[in-house]
């Protein structure tokens, strides 16, 4: 069995290649790139100024069609795993998103009515490790700058997942409102100098 990389061997992995990253912008408080040549492999930087209005309570709780091991390489991460179940009277609707990396308003439908319960709220610090199955919700919030290492595992050819947000409430698209790329630039040299990278000349 492969033995994990250690936060510093991962670190400098993402290092080796952060420059050449190709980037774009998720509303629930990110910008994420895929490493060069791999689908299972991403660095998210996260901060509050890059989550978008109305995210926090319509859209930024969510499943996965694929379980990943997310590894915080710098800064802090709220996190909560969520229990969500039918309920005709539920507080929250949950809606399901197709081709999910790129949804958009018209992929997004209604399926029920659903109570959430959020467990394990937790701040995670530089080092922690934390991992989800696949399908199962949960919310992560930016608190300040920071940086994950996720590691995607037992992906589902099915390209749909799930998001939550208050019963009558549509939710925010995540790539609807990318921020200005001078933001995003600022972010990705902010969280390059944290990790302890150097630029090139």
């Amino acid at each position: 069995m492969t033995r994990p990389l250690t936060t510093d061997q991962l670190r400098e992995q993402a290092l080796a290649v952060w420059l050449d990253l190709e980037w774009r912008h998720h509303g629930t408080g990110m910008l994420q790139a895929y490493l060069p040549g791999r689908d299972d492999a991403r660095i998210h930087i996260w901060h509050p100024i890059l989550l978008l209005p109305g995210m926090t309570d319509s859209g930024g709780m969510h499943n996965h069609r694929f379980a990943f091991r997310s590894t915080v390489l710098c800064g802090s991460l709220a996190h909560s795993n969520l229990r969500v179940r039918p309920d005709p009277e539920g507080a929250y609707g949950e809606w399901q998103i197709d081709l999910a990396s790129r949804s958009e308003d018209k992929d997004i439908r209604l399926i029920q009515r659903v109570d959430m319960q959020r467990q394990d709220d937790v701040v995670f610090q530089t080092g922690a490790i934390y991992s989800l199955a696949k399908w199962q919700y949960h919310h992560a919030r930016p608190v300040n700058l920071g940086v994950t290492y996720v590691e995607i595992s037992d992906k589902s050819q099915d390209k749909r997942a799930s998001l939550l947000a208050p019963f009558g409430q549509k939710p925010v698209a995540a790539f609807g409102n990318p921020v200005h790329e001078s933001i995003a630039v600022g972010f990705i040299l902010a969280a390059h100098d944290m990790l302890g990278g150097r630029r090139r000349a």
